[in-house]
């Protein structure tokens, strides 16, 4: 073969070298190929032979070869060499080619012949030395595919091909960049290098060489870093490029094209590698980050990995800027690709078209044991801001992640927000929480320092006034933030954000008229699933005009978004959906966080929710039975097949008596630690939603009576068969009014209530 590649390497950030490309997504690898490239043909390859036409001196090949490919041309100097089966040389002549074709090779004159069938073999070269006859340039198409496939030039990114061109005439005794063609926007490719290695293997100068040898480096970040699905399965990424050898520059047709396809063992964030063992675990992630001003973060990583690298990338949702672009990837994602950070020194991320850009710095990385805890600065410049700021809410996705060992854990993958400098305070006309029992929009109360319990589906109702003609408001955001009170660590756990700016502005006020979902869990029947930013007149006045916010929210971990920033004392026993002991979390509580952007200012109001926990109220006695409709047997074990009913009483020991006209509450049931929870409320109608397990015994509302003065009952339909009871089942009770109690009945695997000795059912301490 003429031109084939004699060596490949690929090289990691931490000096680490294999014969196979392997990296996680956003990695930089070096990949280092030489090739031997010569203009040549030969007998020796199998099932091929030169037949001479001795009157018109052309010789035909058979076989694989192709002379046009292989680099032969009309004028060609040409050397004839016999060989024995051994190799050793009988004899060898030059001449001039006169034409050629894909089969034939017509020279002038042929002194002697031997065919191949008694055992030579023959090849004939177009010679370098003396007559510079070789190829004069090569196009190289780099890419990402998929492990598998026959490989392909076409990005998976957005269809381009991501081509390079080397001019091999001039002298490359040091490494020359290649000149790249067309668009840019199919890879986050960093580099590309050759240089002619021809002395170095051979000891001979090219010049004297009739087989020249090239060096081509590649630098390549891993192109995984915007979707993980070519990961999904099993499945990978690997590198894939085509040597497109030209005997002529720019000759469109007949070059030899060499291709390197070779699968490899790549991960996208969170994978190590492949199929790899992880070697680190993230324990705390990042919160959020602001693209409008500088953001310090913690993170912690348990790894026995030294090996320690950073990186990050803008990641657009925005075809018409990231696709078909004259730009790389890498320059339109700002991607600061895997990298080994120095204490204390800025990296810089590439600028992207319109100059924006960012740094990442590590103030410090501590170890104790073989827990690591990093401290970062993210840095946006003045571009960077108007440029996200001018981006769609939902596409100012960001990832953020830190290498240990074989895995890139990625420690931020959410939007950038907004944290300017704050302005003032926001003055609120009304500032007032809803509980369930409050299935209204709207208030007119003032309440500071709000109580609430665990599993409480809750609303704020705030209301503010903003200057009539006064257009330069820019957003408004509500979020629930879990807060240290002694070390001041914070961390959003739910969030709604309002883009005014783009907000009709008529008649010297915006139009709002805003809403956006929030909770899915509730029934339809619930008006605590939306949040809500409208004009309210209530709170108009003299050049001022009212604006509304109503925000619900879930007092419960697992309806909040995924927290990879929580700080680990914040969710006891690891993060599992066990929510019972949230309400006890030492020097934790949540604080409702409104912020409006005027002016680049922000105007903020704060109010603190008192955790309450989920314990019993000694003053109560509670308790959850299970019956079987049809026979009336209570039987404290879900039955599977047949229609049950829930029964949740509680009874004043204090003497007093419950006042009917004051009390709510509900039946609630899940599986085990995990979501859906479904309710059956007496104060929230049903919505009659077939999939709930829970329904009334008649109407819409769950059945509440009182037996006795001192004894609140609660009942509603349970039917087993709409529940997943594979880890049994969680049922809850809750009353409030002149006393507030919750009990959870612990539930066997096998869908029995524990239960204690005294025949009671177990309730959680």
């Amino acid at each position: 073969m003429p031109v084939q590649i004699v060596s490949q390497k690929f090289t990691d950030i931490f000096g680490s070298t294999k014969l196979f490309y392997q990296s996680d997504a956003g990695d930089l690898i070096n990949a280092s190929f030489v090739v031997k490239s010569s203009i040549s043909a030969s007998t020796a390859t199998a099932g091929t032979s030169f037949v001479l036409n001795p009157v018109d001196n052309i010789i035909t090949a058979s076989g694989s070869i192709n002379f046009l490919t292989e680099g032969f041309r009309i004028g060609d100097w040409v050397q004839f060499i016999k060989y024995t089966s051994g190799g050793s040389v009988i004899t060898s002549w030059t001449t001039q080619v006169t034409n050629v074709t894909a089969t034939e090779l017509d020279v002038i004159s042929i002194p002697t012949w031997i065919d191949a069938t008694i055992g030579e073999i023959i090849q004939v070269i177009s010679l370098n030395v003396t007559y510079g006859q070789k190829r004069k340039s090569v196009v190289v198409d780099v890419n990402h595919v998929a492990n598998g496939s026959g490989g392909s030039s076409f990005s998976l990114i957005d269809g381009e091909q991501t081509r390079f061109t080397f001019d091999l005439t001039t002298a490359l005794t040091t490494p020359q960049n290649a000149i790249q063609i067309g668009n840019k926007s199919g890879q986050f490719l960093s580099n590309v290098q050759v240089t002619d290695v021809t002395f170095a293997i051979t000891g001979v100068l090219p010049a004297s060489s009739n087989i020249l040898y090239y060096q081509f480096n590649f630098s390549i970040i891993q192109s995984g870093i915007y979707d993980s699905s070519p990961f999904a399965f099993g499945n990978c990424l690997k590198f894939n490029s085509n040597f497109n050898f030209q005997r002529f520059t720019g000759e469109p047709s007949n070059n030899f094209v060499l291709q390197f396809n070779d699968d490899a063992d790549t991960g996208w964030f969170d994978e190590a590698f492949n199929s790899g063992v992880p070697e680190a675990i993230l324990v705390q992630g990042v919160s959020e980050i602001a693209f409008d001003a500088p953001t310090t973060f913690e993170v912690v990583i348990d790894s026995s990995s030294p090996l320690f690298a950073i990186g990050s990338s803008y990641v657009s949702d925005n075809e018409l800027y990231y696709k078909n672009k004259l730009q790389s990837q890498s320059s339109l994602g700002m991607t600061i690709q895997t990298q080994i950070p120095l204490l204390l020194t800025p990296i810089s991320s590439p600028t992207n078209p319109l100059g924006a850009g960012y740094t990442l710095e590590l103030l410090s990385n501590t170890l104790v044991g073989t827990i690591h805890t990093i401290n970062l600065k993210f840095t946006p410049n003045a571009n960077f801001n108007s440029f996200i700021e001018s981006c769609d809410e939902g596409d100012r996705l960001f990832r953020l992640w830190v290498k240990y060992g074989n895995i890139n854990l990625l420690v931020f993958n959410d939007q950038l927000i907004s944290n300017p400098p704050i302005g003032g305070l926001l003055n609120m006309k009304v500032s007032t929480f809803l509980d369930h029992s409050e299935n209204v929009t709207d208030s007119s109360d003032n309440v500071a320092g709000y109580s609430a319990d665990i599993e409480d589906d809750l609303a704020y109702i705030g209301k503010f006034q903003l200057p009539l003609n006064d257009n330069t408001i820019e957003s408004f955001t509500a979020r629930i933030e879990a807060l240290n009170t002694v070390t001041g660590d914070s961390f959003t756990l739910q969030n709604a954000f309002f883009d005014i700016a783009s907000i009709p502005f008529v008649g010297g006020k915006y139009i709002l008229n805003q809403s956006q979902p929030i909770i899915t869990t509730l029934p339809n029947t619930s008006v605590k699933k939306d949040a809500l930013l409208v004009l309210d007149a209530s709170v108009d006045d003299v050049g001022l005009y009212g604006v509304k916010i109503y925000f619900p929210f879930l007092y419960r971990w697992e309806y909040w978004l995924n927290q990879l920033n929580a700080d680990s004392d914040f969710y006891p026993n690891e993060q599992t959906k066990n929510w019972f002991p949230y309400g006890s979390t030492t020097n934790w509580s949540l604080i409702l966080h409104l912020e409006l952007v005027r002016d680049n200012l922000a105007y903020i109001f704060d109010d603190k929710i008192i955790l309450k926990n989920y314990d019993a109220n000694d003053n109560i006695k509670s308790n959850i039975e299970l019956f079987i409709d049809s026979t009336n047997q209570n039987v404290g074990i879900v039955t599977e097949g047949m229609l049950m009913r829930v029964v949740g009483t509680h009874e004043l020991l204090d003497g007093t008596a419950w006042n009917p006209s004051s009390i709510w509450g509900m039946l609630t049931v899940e599986p085990k630690e995990s979501a859906p929870r479904w309710i059956c409320s007496t104060i929230v109608p049903t919505d009659f939603n077939s999939m709930n397990p829970l329904s009334p015994l008649s109407g819409a509302l769950c059945d509440l009576t009182f037996p006795s003065p001192s004894i609140a009952r609660m009942e509603c339909f349970f039917n087993p068969d709409k529940i997943n009871l594979e880890n049994g089942v969680k049922f809850t009770t809750k009353i409030k009014g002149c006393s507030e109690f919750k009990l959870e009945g612990k539930q066997k695997a096998d869908g029995t209530l524990k239960m204690k000795s005294d025949g009671t059912i177990k309730e959680k301490s």
